[in-house]
């Protein structure tokens, strides 16, 4: 007997620790939802989503029935499909572990005929399809709820005036449709004629957006099959809509599909979709434009708009924006740009932009370039298809070359611009001046760890600082494959930070005029300093160092005379006897190398240059040659 009391002791015990092990309870098990939805004609509905107002809960099969799992509670159950009012049942009880039936009807949406001009303020509800089926001028408000569809007849449009203002506020689960009175995805067959017609890019026109100051606001929209104007929305002079979180899909788009090429500076762009489109987005110079904005189809993952990039044909900046989208690039198609005095364009790392034959910047105000090392800014020709892919569309029909952009000039005393990490590739076209960068008179640039690769610069140079400041910045910059790469004056200090030299290249590309060119009739102003052993720096014609000024050299630097002669009135050129420091010809390949270019055409002769004058006494120093004294 005491053996089985124990044995019943055991099997006690042990169910007790068991029961304490299941922590289980049935009161936390999800609750099941499940019905069938129809329409009040008795057909089923397939494809009707399912949502608590927040979450997507499910969708109804080609039976029309549904059936998911939530946590135990009291709902209100939105159930929503093309065509169909939004039906919600409300304060639904659910319970753990336990199943609730739930059919649900739904009715048809009514369409109406709009025909008459708004001038009042009107609110549209989703409970209607809204049919446009010729121009509409809104001089009013009109507001339009989530979920609501609109369909253009061909040609069809808005021209919002005066005091006309758009609210269209949708959202994630019930956006807004703008489309195309033959698209029977979106609201069913409205235009009841089966399949005898199908949407297609340009069948409606546009929603024009006019009036200075105009704040119209898109959310959570969708925008099809519009654009037989050349763009979908056009944001008109002045204007500061709101577009976000918007869906802009297959639009014959010449100006952009969004065209905010006159808008003002309170325009808002962002976490919008674009895809399918000839062009998705025009702008003016003067837009914010960050990094949130989509360019790739959802299904292919893609940049599959025609023209995969955002045109900028607004060419006046009045005002300051950042552009920050690296996904696709900026393109420049007209001849010239202008950023005014006392405005700013700021250029975030990994933007890329693309310049049409003869596209020239000049800047007034202030250009921020803010590149990395790994993602730098790059300004390239609009055949280059290594950045950022095919942007003319043209596939392989057109290559990249020298030349293919003008330039970018920089105006004004004291212009502070910034160019930190930026690539310029295929510059330098103009007939007149082919640099890439001009720094105008007076300005005090900063260029650094920029890299000039395959520009012109034969006549002015690829860098032209000729005209600069003293105090111009000049450092870690890189050049190869160019003609000319580098123009100073007598006032500009050089270290020896600056390569002209591809290094990374098996072949050690180089320039075909490897010199920094000194600008002819220049004096030296300050305690300058040349420490540039690379490249040697030529100089034509006279350059004096005047009293109270000096000229300091390094070892093995190199100055060459194409011409010309070096005047020091005191005793203020420094370090000239240093170890291999040269004063010779420009046909001297033998010091600096091949700096004029001609490889072995032509050789240096005595009285090729006048030479080195100091305190009125020309100088006869060993390393001094092919002078005429």
């Amino acid at each position: 007997m005491k053996y089985l009391f124990r044995i019943f002791l055991a099997v006690l015990f042990a169910g007790l620790i068991l029961t304490g092990c299941d922590n289980s309870n049935p009161n936390d098990e999800p609750g099941t939802v499940q019905g069938k939805v129809g329409d009040t004609n008795g057909q089923s509905l397939d494809g009707i989503c399912i949502t608590d107002g927040t979450n997507t809960l499910g969708y109804t099969d080609n039976d029309g029935d549904y059936h998911f799992q939530i946590d135990k509670g009291t709902y209100d159950f939105y159930f929503s499909g093309n065509g169909y009012i939004t039906h919600v049942e409300y304060d639904v009880e659910v319970k753990a572990g336990k199943t609730t039936d739930l059919d649900v009807l739904m009715n048809l949406v009514e369409v109406e005929d709009i025909t008459s001009n708004i001038g009042l303020n009107v609110t549209w509800n989703n409970n209607k399809i809204y049919h446009i089926s010729n121009d509409i001028i809104i001089t009013g408000e009109l507001t339009i709820g989530k979920g609501t569809i609109i369909k253009f007849d061909a040609g069809a449009g808005w021209d919002v005036q005066n005091e006309g203002k758009i609210t269209a506020m949708g959202t994630e689960l019930e956006p807004i449709y703008f489309t195309s009175w033959y698209d029977d995805n979106i609201g069913g067959d409205s235009n009841n004629d089966g399949n005898a017609t199908s949407p297609a890019r340009g069948d409606w026109e546009s929603i024009d957006l006019g009036g200075i100051g105009n704040n119209s606001i898109f959310n959570h929209c969708y925008f099809q099959y519009g654009g037989c104007d050349g763009e979908v929305l056009w944001l008109n002079f002045g204007t500061e809509v709101s577009i976000t979180y918007c869906s802009i899909v297959n639009n014959l788009s010449a100006n952009g599909a969004i065209n905010a090429s006159l808008a003002f500076d309170g325009t808002e762009i962002e976490n919008n979709d674009f895809y399918d489109n000839e062009w998705p987005l025009c702008l003016s110079l003067g837009i914010d434009l960050d990094n949130s904005n989509s360019f790739l189809s959802p299904n292919t993952t893609q940049r599959n708009n025609d023209h995969a990039a955002i045109k900028v044909t607004g060419n006046t900046l009045q005002g300051t924006a950042t552009w920050s989208e690296t996904e696709i690039p900026f393109v420049f198609l007209n001849d010239s740009y202008e950023i005014k005095d006392d405005t700013s364009l700021i250029l975030n790392s990994g933007t890329v932009l693309k310049m049409n034959q003869s596209t020239c910047w000049t800047v007034y105000g202030t250009l921020d370039v803010n590149g990395e090392q790994s993602s730098p800014v790059v300004f390239t020709s609009y055949k280059d298809d290594d950045e950022l892919g095919d942007t003319n569309n043209d596939g392989d029909a057109s290559t990249p070359a020298v030349g293919d952009w003008d330039c970018l000039k920089f105006e004004g005393t004291n212009n502070s611009s910034n160019l930190n990490y930026a690539v310029f590739k295929y510059s330098g076209g103009s007939s007149d001046e082919d640099y890439t960068l001009y720094l105008g008179s007076n300005t005090t640039v900063t260029v650094t760890n920029c890299t000039f690769t395959f520009n012109d610069g034969l006549e002015d140079c690829v860098l032209n600082a000729k005209e600069a400041a003293a105090n111009t910045n000049l450092q870690y910059n890189i050049f190869y494959s160019n003609q000319k790469p580098l123009a100073i004056n007598s006032k500009i200090s050089i270290d020896a930070t600056n390569i002209f030299v591809n290094a990374n290249s098996s072949n050690l590309e180089t320039n075909v005029y490897n010199g920094i060119f000194v600008k002819s009739g220049s004096d030296v102003e300050g305690n300058v300093q040349w420490l540039e052993t690379q490249v040697p720096f030529v100089l034509s014609g006279e350059v004096r160092i005047t009293s109270g000024n000096s000229l300091t050299l390094a070892e093995d630097v190199v100055l060459k005379f194409n011409g010309g002669s070096l005047v020091c009135e005191d005793d203020n050129l420094n370090y000239y006897s240093a170890d291999n420091v040269w004063f010779t010809s420009y046909q001297d390949d033998a010091h600096g190398e091949d700096t004029n270019g001609d490889g072995a055409a032509t050789t240096p002769q005595n009285g090729d240059w006048e030479g080195v004058e100091m305190g009125d006494v020309w100088q006869t120093w060993n390393n001094i040659l092919y002078d005429s004294h």
